[in-house]
């Protein structure tokens, strides 16, 4: 978990999922032969990353106080994965309301946790003898554990409470594979926190309680089943696409034009996709809380989509293929003789893009010179006429970039309008502003990204 913590604390504001990384003991920590803190100070270590500031703090475990230490780099290697969000608690309205009736079932005999939602767990006995913890959906197995070891913690923070109870609902698990899960942790946690910790799991059909039911278990499994009885657990999102990405561009594209909403017909048309592509594409924004649905069956981005861009830049290539070029005729590189004759030779279906774009759409665009040059293929034609462009032109592999650095960047979209603009003069096609932040991103131009976007949102008026 402090694992975890740290790596998305490294993640967050960074353009793409490359950094310099840890190696972590593969020892399992056992809650029952010493505390998690000293088993962490042992085997952990932090490594610094691009772009992330120092930190330093102490993580609170029970009686230790884990210090992190200063970073020492341990190893260096590329991280590039696909983050599968999950989508299995109700809306943060519904997991509130789901609480207040769980409460109000419970009686007067409970109260709701006096650090409220500091707490990890949501209400105490007045005798202080039982501590719930109400969880809307358990996703599997690996959730269930990770519940029974927060309240195993938090028992364990006060002797006084004889039982933990978590109660939420289990969705496919039964209860051979529950008892299953108590089963492992009772040889993981000592025997005194193992025997107090219970399970109110409801299911459609009723509840299962484990390890026995009495009085106490009866009235929270009565409350538990008329409050969760309901509730189902909503499956996994679908992986992003190239189709579901053209919708998604389509929608920042109209977003820092400042268009309003899209009709979800001319949506499909966009990045031509069938309808069932674009509900697709729209459920997912909304469980990240980015879209907005309008009357007139139109969507758009209610603010700037962070937490989708986040994911689209850790897929790269998967949703964005593009293909990069060296000059390979051993001479120093000129970008603006390649960029003149690349205007000239290239087809219609060709845009420029990264910093020449930048500078189409914001003049006071703050960058010098060209690092490279970008262009957009819309569709699957064939790359023959780089040859027209320069015959010293040569496709290089990612994995062999780590030495040299690319002239030039052909980046590919699939979609029926990719929004390309005229250049000045009626020149060599634009790209979109949608696709010239995503080229400013993979240029790891990060701050220069961010200031295109508020010049984009300040020449809104």
């Amino acid at each position: 978990e402090i694992g975890h913590d740290v790596a998305t604390r490294h993640h967050e504001g960074m353009p793409r999922a490359h950094r310099e990384g840890v190696r972590e003991g593969g020892d399992e920590v056992l809650l029952g032969s010493g505390s998690v803190a000293e088993a962490c100070a042992e085997r952990t270590g932090f490594a610094h990353g691009h772009g992330v500031p120092d930190r330093t703090g102490a993580l609170a475990t029970g009686q230790r106080d884990l210090k992190f230490p200063p970073k020492i780099q341990v190893a260096l290697f590329n991280f590039s994965c696909y983050f599968q969000i999950m989508n299995t608690e109700r809306s943060a309205r519904d997991a509130r309301a789901q609480t207040t009736a769980f409460g109000q079932l419970l009686g007067t005999g409970y109260r709701p946790a006096a650090s409220g939602n500091r707490s990890p767990f949501d209400f105490e006995s007045l005798d202080g003898r039982t501590i719930i913890d109400l969880k809307g959906v358990t996703a599997g197995a690996r959730d269930l554990r990770a519940s029974l070891l927060q309240l195993a913690m938090a028992l364990r923070e006060r002797p006084g409470v004889e039982r933990g109870v978590l109660v939420t609902r289990i969705g496919p698990m039964g209860g051979e594979r529950i008892l299953e899960e108590l089963d492992k942790l009772d040889g993981v946690l000592r025997a005194e926190l193992a025997g107090r910790l219970c399970i109110v799991g409801v299911h459609a059909d009723g509840a299962i309680v484990m390890p026995r039911r009495d009085d106490v278990l009866a009235l929270i499994q009565d409350a538990a089943v008329e409050v969760l009885g309901g509730v189902a657990a909503r499956p996994p999102l679908s992986r992003w696409t190239r189709k579901t990405f053209s919708i998604w561009l389509s929608l920042l594209e109209s977003w820092l034009r400042d268009e309003g909403p899209v009709p979800l017909g001319v949506l499909g048309e966009r990045a031509d996709c069938t309808y069932p592509t674009v509900r697709t594409a729209l459920e997912r924004l909304e469980n990240l809380g980015e879209l907005r649905r309008h009357s007139s069956r139109g969507a758009s981005f209610g603010n700037f989509p962070r937490r989708s861009l986040e994911e689209i830049l850790v897929l790269g290539a998967e949703v964005r293929p593009g293909q990069a070029f060296i000059d390979a005729s051993g001479r120093p590189p000129d970008m603006m003789r390649t960029l003149r004759r690349l205007r000239a030779a290239a087809p219609q279906h060709v845009a420029l893009g990264g910093v020449v774009a930048a500078r189409h759409h914001v003049q006071m665009f703050d960058l010098n010179g060209i690092p490279r040059i970008d262009v957009t293929v819309n569709g699957a034609g064939s790359l023959d006429w780089l040859e027209a462009v320069d015959p010293a032109l040569q496709p290089v592999d990612q994995a062999d970039m780590r030495d040299t650095t690319p002239i030039l960047v052909v980046h590919r979209l699939d979609m029926g309008d990719p929004r390309f603009e005229p250049g000045a003069d009626g020149g060599r096609a634009i790209v979109g502003r949608a696709e010239t932040l995503l080229d400013l991103y993979d240029l790891r131009l990060t701050t220069q990204a961010d200031e295109f976007v508020k010049s984009l949102c300040g020449m809104r008026g």
